[in-house]
C-alpha cells in the first residue's frame, strides 16, 4: 500500500503542478495581454511581435518628444510675437514723439524718455523669455540669465556657456550714438591646474579686440538644437528640424543655417549691421537723443574756452659773412606780433597787418641787396635774409624752426536765455533726426523678428503633420501586434477561471487523499 501510495502521490503532485502552471499562465496573459511570454512557445509570432513592439515604442517616444518640442516652439513663437508687439508700440510712440504736440513740454519729454528707456529693459526680458526655464538651450544653466541690459539702456550683455565650458563667456555690446553702432568687448575664463593641490584655478580675462568678441558671438549664433522627430535623416543634420529660434538670431533675423553658410568675415559684418539696425540699436539711438533733449530743459550753465598761443624758435647758428635767415610763423593771414632778430632786437607787427603789406613795408625801408623778407605761401613760413659784413655782426642764423605752444582754459558761466533756447533747439533737431533715422529702419527690424515666428509656424505645422502620422502608425502597429501576440481578453478571462476551478478541485481531491493515506499509514 505504501508503494502504491508513493507512486500515486507523485502522479498527483505532477498533475497539480501542471494545473497550477496553466492557471498562472492564464492569469499572466490576462494581466499582460500577451499570448506568448517566451520565444519557444511560437518563435515566428514572438519575434514578429517583438519587432513591432520596438517600432511602436520608437513611434511613441517621437510622438511624446514632438508634443514637447511643439510646446517649446509655441513658447518661442509667443515670445517673438510679444517682442514684435513691443516694437509696434515703439513705432507708434516714435511717430507721436515726432509731432509738435509731444515736444516743448518738459513733463511730456521726460515721459517720452522714461517710456523708451523702460521698453529697452522690456525687450531684453522678452529676449530672455525665448529661453524661459530652458537656459540650458542657450548654453546656460537656470542660474545664468542669457541677456542683461544696463540701466541707461545702452549696453546689452550676452552671457553664454559654450559646450564643454564650465564658466560663462560675456559678450558686451555698447551702443555709440555718435557712430550709430555697437562697440564690442567681453570677458572669458582661462583655467589652469595647480600642480601641487590639483585644484583648477579660473582666471577672468578680457578679449583683446572686437574681432575676438565677434568670433564668440558668431559661434553662439551658429549653435543649433536639431532633433530626430520622425522625418529627415539623422545622418544629415540639415534635414532634421531645428528647435531653437530665439536669442540674437531672433533679433537680427540671421538664422544659424544662414550664418553657417557664410564666410566667417562676412558673417561677422552681417551681425554688426543687423545689430546696429535692430530694435536695441535703433531704440538706443532714440534713448540718447531723448535724454539730451530732456536735459536741455534743465541746462543753466555753459563753458567758454580760451586758447593762448606762444611762438618760440629752435635756432642753429653758422659762421660770419654768410646769409642770415630768420623764420616767423604765419597765423592764417597774419604773422606773429613781432619778429625776434638774432641780434636781440625786435620788430613789432600789428595783427591787423597782412603778410603781404608787412613784407612790402619792410623791404621798402631796407636795402634789398643785404636785408629783405620773403614769404612762402605753401608752408606759411616767412624768412628774413641778411648779409653780414664784419666779425662784429650779430650771429648769423641759418635755420630757425618756429615752435607753437597752445594753452586751453575752460571757464564755466551761466547761460543766457538766448543760449538756453539755442541749446533746446539744437537738442530737438537732433531728436527729430534720430527719430527719422529710427523710423526709416524700423520696418526692416520688425520684419527680421516677424520672420522668426513665421519660420516657427512652418516648423510647428510640419511637426503637427508628422505627429498625426505617428499616431496613425501607432494604431497600425497595435493592430499588427495584436495579430501576432495579443489574446482575446474575454476568452482569456474565461479560461483563467476554468483553470482556477480545475486547480481548486485538484487541491480538494488532494486533501481527501491525504486523510486516507494517513489513516492507512497509522494502521
Amino acid at each position: 500500500m505504501r508503494v502504491t501510495a508513493s507512486t500515486f502521490y507523485k502522479d498527483y503532485a505532477k498533475s497539480v503542478q501542471d494545473l497550477k502552471s496553466i492557471y498562472n499562465k492564464s492569469m499572466q496573459q490576462v494581466s499582460s495581454g500577451k499570448k506568448y511570454e517566451n520565444a519557444y512557445e511560437n518563435p515566428l509570432d514572438y519575434y514578429a511581435g517583438k519587432k513591432i513592439d520596438n517600432l511602436y515604442n520608437d513611434v511613441v517616444t517621437k510622438d511624446t518628444m514632438i508634443k514637447d518640442v511643439i510646446n517649446r516652439l509655441e513658447q518661442q513663437e509667443t515670445t517673438s510675437r510679444t517682442f514684435h508687439s513691443q516694437m509696434s508700440d515703439l513705432n507708434i510712440k516714435y511717430e507721436q514723439m515726432a509731432s509738435a504736440s509731444y515736444q516743448g513740454s518738459v513733463e511730456t519729454v521726460d515721459t517720452m524718455y522714461t517710456y523708451v528707456l523702460n521698453k529697452q529693459q522690456t525687450l531684453t526680458q522678452d529676449l530672455n523669455a525665448t529661453y524661459e526655464n530652458y537656459y540650458v538651450m542657450g548654453g546656460n544653466d537656470q542660474t545664468t540669465i542669457p541677456f542683461t541690459m544696463s540701466a541707461d539702456g545702452m549696453e546689452l550683455t550676452y552671457h553664454h556657456k559654450f559646450p564643454g565650458d564650465s564658466y560663462e563667456t560675456t559678450m558686451t555690446m555698447k551702443y555709440d550714438p555718435d557712430n550709430k553702432s555697437f562697440n564690442y568687448s567681453g570677458t572669458y575664463y582661462e583655467t589652469t591646474t595647480d600642480p601641487t593641490t590639483g585644484r583648477v584655478i579660473a582666471t577672468q580675462k578680457s578679449f583683446n579686440t572686437e574681432d575676438e568678441v565677434l568670433d564668440k558671438v558668431l559661434q553662439a549664433m551658429k549653435e543649433q538644437g536639431r532633433m530626430s522627430l520622425g522625418y529627415g535623416d539623422i545622418n544629415t543634420l540639415e534635414t532634421l528640424p531645428d528647435t531653437y529660434y530665439g536669442g540674437l538670431n531672433m533679433v537680427t533675423g540671421l538664422t544659424s543655417d544662414k550664418l553657417r553658410a557664410m564666410d566667417p568675415k562676412k558673417a561677422k559684418i552681417a551681425i554688426q549691421d543687423a545689430m546696429n539696425t535692430s530694435a536695441f540699436g535703433l531704440n538706443a539711438q532714440v534713448i540718447d537723443s531723448t535724454k539730451k533733449y530732456r536735459d536741455s530743459f534743465y541746462e543753466t550753465m555753459t563753458t567758454d574756452t580760451t586758447t593762448t598761443t606762444s611762438i618760440t624758435s629752435n635756432t642753429t647758428y653758422a659762421s660770419l659773412n654768410t646769409v642770415w635767415s630768420e623764420t616767423a610763423l604765419a597765423l592764417g593771414n597774419y604773422v606773429s606780433p613781432y619778429i625776434q632778430f638774432s641780434n636781440g632786437s625786435q620788430m613789432s607787427i600789428p595783427f591787423s597787418d597782412t603778410i603781404g603789406n608787412f613784407i612790402n613795408d619792410y623791404n621798402s625801408n631796407h636795402d634789398p641787396e643785404t636785408d629783405f623778407l620773403s614769404y612762402d605761401e605753401n608752408t606759411g613760413i616767412m624768412t628774413h635774409f641778411y648779409y653780414g659784413e664784419s666779425s662784429t655782426s650779430p650771429p648769423i642764423i641759418t635755420n630757425s624752426v618756429p615752435v607753437i605752444t597752445t594753452t586751453t582754459q575752460t571757464v564755466e558761466r551761466p547761460m543766457t536765455e538766448e543760449e538756453k533756447e539755442i541749446s533746446k533747439e539744437s537738442a530737438l533737431q537732433k531728436l527729430n533726426e534720430d527719430l527719422n533715422y529710427a523710423l526709416g529702419k524700423w520696418d526692416n527690424a520688425m520684419i527680421s523678428v516677424s520672420n522668426t515666428f513665421r519660420r516657427i509656424g512652418v516648423a510647428t505645422a510640419t511637426l503637427d503633420e508628422v505627429d498625426n502620422q505617428l499616431q496613425t502608425a501607432q494604431d497600425t502597429y497595435i493592430k499588427e501586434y495584436n495579430d501576432h501576440m495579443a489574446i482575446d481578453t474575454y476568452d482569456a478571462i474565461v479560461q483563467m477561471y476554468q483553470h482556477m476551478y480545475s486547480y481548486n478541485a485538484a487541491m480538494q481531491v488532494g486533501s481527501k487523499i491525504m486523510q486516507n493515506s494517513l489513516f492507512d499509514f497509522v494502521q
